[in-house]
């Protein structure tokens, strides 16, 4: 697995206006997430300080969550038309960056507008990949 983070790989894919597969991406993602995750416990099981570790957490999450949010808008952006903006926020432990082992992921979606088709749609897909990782509500 390469070093790169998640976001940075997805985001060129983007860029390059190659077929974006949301499973493909998905697959990515969940490999990148339990990588990096066993990782991050090693070094804690090595003496790494409770703080950095749920920083490294809640930076691990941003980078998976990041490049979600990018695919899952890209991927729709071909059956909607823009309808406002859309922001990804943190919520909780994650927000503060304290992101605990075995924590709840707590996010929200802001938009611009009203909830439309896209919103729900955008909603339904993240959800959906977030659970395929293997993030549970």
């Amino acid at each position: 697995m390469t070093d790169r983070p998640f976001t940075e790989r997805t985001d060129a894919v983007i860029a390059a206006a190659e077929p974006l597969d949301i499973q493909q991406v998905v697959a990515n993602a969940r490999d990148h997430y339990r990588d990096r995750y066993d990782a991050i416990r090693q070094h804690h099981l090595h003496g790494e300080s409770g703080a950095n570790v749920v920083r490294a957490l809640s930076d691990l999450a941003d980078d998976i969550l990041t490049g979600l949010f990018n695919a899952a808008q890209h991927g729709l952006a071909s059956r909607f038309r823009s309808s406002g903006r859309i922001a990804l926020c943190a919520l909780g432990g994650y927000g503060r960056r304290e992101l605990s082992p075995q924590s709840d992921l707590d996010v929200c979606l802001v938009y611009e507008g009203r909830f439309d088709k896209r919103v729900r749609a955008l909603n339904e897909l993240f959800v959906t990949c977030l659970w395929d990782i293997g993030f549970r509500s």
